[in-house]
């Protein structure tokens, strides 16, 4: 068949998520999809690559950024945590189907390639196997399941997601067929449950591909790419370095205004403060 599958479970990086950013349900199911989605790509980088995802929508969701790394580090900004008391309907949160996706690849801050796409299917992972397959050329669909739990010490119950791309030489009519059988509610079922995670991968290849698996004839190999984790990259230095960027005379006036102004970093809600120090004013 030639056809990559990668299986993620991150639910507790999503539970994360929501006590940094304080997401209400609806919130939290979106971008716990947002951070599965960026979770499903982290095995197509390498070495110290990563992406960056935007999603940009009309409605009331805005916009959602995720950055992902190699080694499944992720992080990322629901620039709208509350949509529950705003949005009540799926028109509501995305808007008109006049939205954008754009996905960069880069390595140490060097961008190594980059695209963007429109996202009218009104649903983030559906938008990100959109632009793989046009952008890249690379034939991708991808699920995402997240359920809510009422504890709010475990806000999450489950989030579970699966990717498949079609690979060169991969029969696209075949592909089609388990395109198709990703949505199943079989598969949503099974990415559902509690079980080993390599056991889970096993039953749902059983159902996609019809064949007892591992055998039949047919050649599987799979590796490990690292723990999902939310993880920010942010530090006291990197923002001092940012804020250096605004210039000697809006630095000045700044501190005119505070002594010892507090920047927070978005994506991890880490409060850093600075003093006149920091850049020999």
């Amino acid at each position: 068949m030639n056809i990559r599958f990668v299986m993620a479970e991150i639910g507790l990086t999503v539970a994360a998520s929501v006590k940094i950013h304080d997401t209400d349900p609806v919130s939290t199911l979106i971008f716990g999809e947002a951070l599965l989605t960026g979770a499903l790509c982290s095995p197509l980088l390498e070495g110290e690559e990563r992406y960056t995802f935007r999603w940009e929508y009309s409605g009331y969701l805005k916009r959602i950024l995720v950055d992902v790394d190699a080694r499944g580090k992720l992080r990322g900004i629901p620039y709208e945590p509350h949509l529950m008391e705003k949005a009540v309907s799926e028109i509501d949160i995305y808007g008109a189907l006049d939205g954008e996706m754009s996905v960069v690849k880069s390595c140490n801050g060097k961008i190594l390639n980059s695209g963007i796409t429109k996202s009218t299917l009104l649903d983030i992972s559906d938008d990100t196997g959109f632009f793989f397959s046009t952008s890249d050329q690379v034939e991708t669909e991808i699920e995402c399941v997240v359920s809510l739990n009422p504890d709010p010490e475990q806000p999450i119950d489950y989030a579970a997601g699966m990717m498949l791309q079609a690979m060169p030489d991969c029969d696209l009519e075949a592909f089609a067929a388990l395109r198709n059988e990703l949505h199943s509610a079989n598969v949503k079922r099974l990415l559902s449950q509690v079980m080993p995670s390599e056991k889970k991968l096993w039953k749902i290849l059983e159902i996609l591909t019809g064949m007892t698996l591992p055998g039949d004839g047919q050649q599987i190999t799979y590796e490990f790419s690292g723990e999902p984790e939310y993880k920010c990259t942010c530090s006291h230095e990197k923002l001092r370095m940012s804020l250096k960027t605004l210039g000697m005379d809006e630095l000045k006036s700044i501190f005119n205004e505070n002594e010892c102004p507090e920047v927070k970093c978005e994506f991890c809600n880490t409060a850093y403060k600075f003093t006149r120090e920091d850049f020999d004013l």
